[in-house]
């Protein structure tokens, strides 16, 4: 694992963690499907997915 602050260098061999970085790509695919109107922000997820186990009310974040 390289550490910036000593420099090591980096190659195409070089792991790195990317944690949860797909959270970024869900939430950018959900807004250009909202903005084409495909989908509301205001949707319930039931609409888009209607297998989800209904757990109640809850707030996404």
């Amino acid at each position: 694992m390289p550490i910036l602050s000593i420099k090591v260098k980096i190659d195409a061999d070089t792991i790195f963690r990317i944690g949860s970085v797909s959270k970024q790509f869900t939430t950018m695919a959900i807004a250009i499907l909202e903005e084409k109107g495909l989908l509301s922000f205001e949707d319930e997820m039931k609409t888009h997915i209607p297998d989800l186990i209904d757990y109640g009310k809850h707030s996404y974040h």
